[in-house]
C-alpha cells in the first residue's frame, strides 16, 4: 500500500513570523511525530511551501523540487523548528504562490497513492484546499487528516474547514 505525508506550510513565518500563531506552534511535536512514523514506514512525505514573488522572498516558478534545494533558504521562509531538521533530501517541495498546488495535484494523479495524509497550517485555507486538490486527483485514495496535526489563527473557521472536509469524505481523525 502506497502512502505519502503532506506537510503543508508549515513555515517559520506561519509558525512564530508575522503570519504566525500560537496554535501552530503548539503541532510542531505532532507532525514531527507523524513525520518520524511516514519516515520509519519508509513512506513518501512531501512539503509544501508557500512563497510569493510579491513578498522579496525568493523568485521561482511553481514546480517540486528536492527539498535539498529547499533547505538554507531565508529563515522566515524555512520550514519551522524540528519539521525542517526532519526534512530529508530525498523529500519532495512543492513550492507554491497560492493556496493550492497544481504540482501537487499532477504529481498525486500521476502517482496514485493509496493513503494521503496532509498537516500543517492554517486549516481553514491551505490545508483545506491541497485536502480538496488531493480528493479531486485521486477520488479513489483514503485522504486523511489528523486534526491534531493542523492549525488555524480562527477557531470557528478551524472547525468550518474539519466540517467541510468531513462533508467531502475527506477522514478527520
Amino acid at each position: 500500500m502506497s502512502k505519502i505525508l503532506i506537510v503543508v506550510d508549515y513555515q517559520t513565518e506561519f509558525v512564530t513570523g508575522k503570519f504566525g500563531f500560537f496554535q501552530a506552534q503548539k503541532i510542531e511535536k505532532n507532525i514531527a511525530d507523524k513525520i518520524s512514523q511516514y519516515r520509519n514506514d519508509s513512506s513518501t512525505i512531501a512539503f509544501t511551501l508557500d512563497t510569493h514573488n510579491d513578498t522579496n522572498l525568493f523568485k521561482f516558478s511553481s514546480n517540486a523540487y528536492s527539498a535539498k534545494e529547499c533547505v538554507g533558504k531565508n529563515h522566515s521562509w524555512q520550514l519551522f523548528g524540528t519539521v525542517n531538521r526532519l526534512c530529508h533530501e530525498g523529500d519532495i517541495c512543492f513550492i507554491k504562490s497560492t493556496f493550492g498546488s497544481w504540482e501537487l495535484f499532477d504529481f498525486l494523479r500521476e502517482k496514485g497513492f493509496d493513503t494521503i495524509e496532509l498537516v500543517g497550517v492554517s486549516a481553514d485555507v491551505c490545508v483545506l484546499s491541497n485536502a480538496v486538490i488531493a480528493k479531486t486527483a485521486c477520488p479513489r485514495s483514503e485522504i486523511i487528516v489528523d486534526r491534531y496535526c493542523i492549525a488555524s489563527p480562527d477557531e470557528k473557521l478551524f472547525d468550518s474547514a474539519v466540517t467541510i472536509m468531513k462533508s467531502m469524505k475527506i477522514t478527520v481523525i
